[in-house]
């Protein structure tokens, strides 16, 4: 797929692109799932952090990805809403896995019992070869004055045994939320 470009402290994106960036960021996650603007910007002076953007004419999709501990972490993957259903978020997550190689990958979705839209996404993930765990968890709050959202977490290439699971919340909370688990 062309047009992919990975953007970290090794190359920002640019204001212009930033901005687009954050457009869809805001559109795709209600704000209780995304970080504020300053934070997202401040995201891309960790060394951990990379977005790996579709940008043929501007940042028309992306995921975002930390590299942690035994496995990576997305913490947010979104495609303008005029592009989705045409393979370009297949096509990121193909070029992702090309370059984390058989690392573990990891996300947070809304649970499919939520609503038709959670369980269609949870689907979609289903078919690029994540697997839904069994096991309850909350998202820390993202910003003051919000709450903690309950979510599932999503793996792959398999579904993570009860010890990873325990891992995979300790790290995020720690390194993406900096809380302490409960």
């Amino acid at each position: 797929m062309n047009d992919i470009k990975v953007f970290d402290t090794g190359k920002k994106l640019s204001k212009e692109l930033f901005l687009q960036y954050y457009q869809l960021i805001e559109m795709s996650f209600p704000k209780c799932e995304h970080w504020s603007f300053a934070k997202h910007l401040e995201e891309f002076e960790d060394i951990r952090f990379h977005s790996l953007c579709y940008c043929p004419d501007g940042i028309k999709g992306f995921i975002n990805y930390w590299e942690l501990d035994g496995f990576v972490y997305i913490e947010h993957f979104a495609v303008t809403p005029e592009l989705r259903g045409q393979g370009i978020g297949a096509g990121l997550m193909s070029e992702l896995r090309h370059i984390v190689g058989e690392q573990c990958l990891v996300l947070e979705a809304e649970p499919p019992s939520d609503s038709a839209i959670a369980a269609r996404r949870i689907a979609f993930y289903q078919r690029l070869g994540f697997a839904l765990n069994d096991f309850d968890y909350l998202q820390p709050a993202m910003s003051d004055g919000e709450s903690e959202v309950p979510l599932v977490i999503m793996s792959s290439p398999k579904t993570l045994s009860e010890a990873e699971y325990n891992v995979v919340r300790d790290v995020l909370y720690r390194e993406i939320y900096k809380k302490t688990v409960k």
